[in-house]
């Protein structure tokens, strides 16, 4: 019995992931910085979904959620590429959920973590309120009526869905 026991301690070692020990270093001071922009960029470009569920995908984006998780909330909602930031990563959870599962899922139950930070902005300048389900697959719909929010990623994963035999 102690073997096993050294065996799985032995085993979890290997597994413990030492980037997640050493948080990235992404605080920015200043609100007015440009910085948070460049950043918001990048992950608008370089995200890519994981798991089915949003806030999973993001824990698994080691950069993303330290991102997240150092940023002042307040002052990263009036960056200038912060609602292309949060409908990009939707319409690539969509997407993946979409190639993955043949369906999108509810965003309301994804709600913890950061996650939930970007669910309720969703919500909130999609004008959604005291609803019980919120689908992926509604950025898609709000894209469609906001077309000046659609950059080249956005794009390129409109076309990508609309190449999925079931979103025809």
């Amino acid at each position: 019995m102690e073997k096993i026991l050294i065996l799985i301690l032995m085993l979890e070692s290997c597994f413990v992931n030492p980037k997640r020990a050493q948080p990235v270093q992404t605080t920015i001071t200043d609100c007015d910085s440009t910085e948070y922009d460049v950043i918001l960029q990048n992950f608008i470009v370089d995200y890519k979904p994981s798991n089915l569920n949003l806030d999973s995908s993001i824990k698994l984006n080691i950069k993303l959620e330290d991102f997240l998780d150092s940023s002042d909330k307040a002052c990263l909602v009036k960056q200038k590429r912060f609602k292309e930031f949060v409908l990009t990563i939707l319409i690539k959870q969509y997407y993946f959920q979409l190639s993955e599962y043949n369906q999108g899922f509810d965003l309301l139950q994804m709600q913890s973590g950061n996650a939930k930070f970007i669910i309720q902005y969703f919500k909130e300048i999609s004008s959604i309120q005291n609803i019980e389900m919120l689908n992926t697959g509604y950025v898609l719909e709000y894209l469609k009526l906001h077309k000046e929010m659609t950059n080249d990623v956005i794009k390129n994963y409109e076309k990508k869905i609309s190449k999925i035999p079931s979103t025809k």
